[in-house]
């Protein structure tokens, strides 16, 4: 049995430290307010987040919901396994911070319909600096050398709630189908199941740490971030939600099953079955997907071409260039993406390419059979990665090892798979 110590903040050093934390948080609570006014203000002067209180009020609430978060936390400003608390924030937790400000601002185009013209871009701006924050402050709490426990929650919550805003707003904005709303509410419904359980008294067993999650938490952050790009067809991206939320519901499920106890993940036959199932999904079923995409890609281009509007007329993204240049400029990716998967040259970058003509077909002639499966396929892929006879595979190192603590290859897990083990 490990036994942590938990130290006790009423003693001399651990009080000063969180007396020292308490101001800082004061210090964060009046940066918080000054982001909101000169948001506020500069939204105001272009003629929007009017009349104010449809702005203010969600702008309150989400920050004085992070700034509650960090307040409740500040005792585990703190490494793991140790017992003292650090008495200043640190640099990583003060980028992940700057995520919950802009979180803030977020909300405040809740209540608001989408700006108009170039202005519609501000929400997905806002979300995409958010989400690109998530990426730096782990990276700086490890080569500081002060990953804390303050900082694990506030980067989780700050995710939540980020994911949960993001998808309010394309679902507001007509981007998302109504239950896609589930995808934002996904860890908030998976932490009230486990409250649940403790009040009917009922076991919560421990859910171990697994490398794989991150995969598919970093696609379904992406996937948000781009959703709110106003050049975007609806009817493209509510298709794309079903192939994101898909992964999505199978990681929070194969968690819950663990937690209430109806699955033991030491258990042998469970091992067996996810190392088979890993096999299938992460090995073999990527090889029929790079077929797929490319023969997709290959007969939308030949219909396109025999069509009287020629390329132009089946892969215009409007919005995007000339119809004649969008054209151009998707063919050109398609032609790079289709090699990249079919010889597994990083086969998730391939897959990413493919998703503008495909985009770009669905925009111009609507969804059908073939645009959707290269849809299908390359979100698949991105998952999945390229598996077998793959010749280059560096985004496996990308999502599995951390940035800031390199490792060697020896030690690294096996590169296959999103599954949890």
């Amino acid at each position: 049995m490990i036994v942590t110590i938990i130290a006790d903040p009423r003693e001399p050093g651990q009080g000063h430290s969180l007396a020292q934390l308490r101001r800082r948080w004061w210090l964060v609570v009046g940066l918080y307010a000054l982001a909101a006014a000169l948001s506020y203000a500069l939204l105001h002067g272009i003629g929007l987040a009017e009349p104010a209180w449809r702005w203010w009020a969600p702008v309150a609430l989400a920050m004085a919901y992070t700034l509650a978060v960090l307040r409740r936390g500040l005792p585990d400003n703190r490494r793991r396994g140790e017992t003292d608390i650090f008495p200043r924030l640190g640099l990583a937790n003060a980028v992940t911070l700057l995520r919950g400000c802009l979180l803030g601002i977020l909300a405040g185009f809740l209540l608001f319909p989408r700006p108009p013209g170039a202005l519609a871009w501000l929400p997905a701006l806002v979300y995409t600096a958010a989400a690109l924050t998530d990426f730096v402050d782990g990276y700086l709490a490890r080569v500081t050398n002060q990953p804390t426990l303050l900082g694990e929650r506030l980067d989780m919550e700050f995710d939540s709630l980020g994911a949960l805003l993001a998808v309010s707003l394309a679902v507001a904005y007509g981007q998302l189908p109504a239950w896609a709303l589930l995808m934002g509410l996904a860890r908030y419904l998976f932490v009230g199941g486990l409250a649940w359980r403790a009040w009917r008294g009922l076991p919560v067993y421990d859910l171990p740490s697994s490398l794989y999650g991150r995969i598919v938490a970093a696609l379904f952050m992406g996937f948000v971030s781009v959703v709110l790009w106003p050049v975007l067809d609806p009817t493209a991206t509510r298709f794309a939600a079903i192939w994101f939320a898909l992964p999505l519901a199978a990681s929070f499920g194969r968690d819950w099953l663990v937690v209430s106890g109806r699955i033991d993940p030491a258990s042998p036959v469970y091992r067996r079955t996810l190392s088979r199932w890993r096999r299938l999904l992460t090995r073999q079923l990527p090889v029929l997907l790079r077929l797929v995409a490319a023969a997709c890609f290959a007969t939308a281009a030949a219909t396109a071409l025999r069509s009287p509007d020629g390329l132009a007329g089946a892969f215009y993204w409007p919005g995007v260039l000339t119809p004649q240049a969008s054209a151009t400029l998707m063919i050109a990716l398609g032609l790079v993406g289709v090699l990249a998967t079919f010889f597994g040259l990083e086969a998730r970058l391939g897959a990413l390419l493919l998703l503008f003509p495909a985009g770009a077909s669905i925009s111009t002639g609507g969804l059908n059979l073939v645009n959707g499966l290269l849809t299908a396929s390359a979100i698949t892929l991105l998952h999945t990665g390229g598996g077998n006879w793959s010749l280059w595979r560096p985004s496996d190192r990308l999502f599995l090892q951390r940035l800031g603590r390199p490792r060697p290859a020896n030690e690294l897990p096996d590169l296959q798979g999103f599954l949890k083990p």
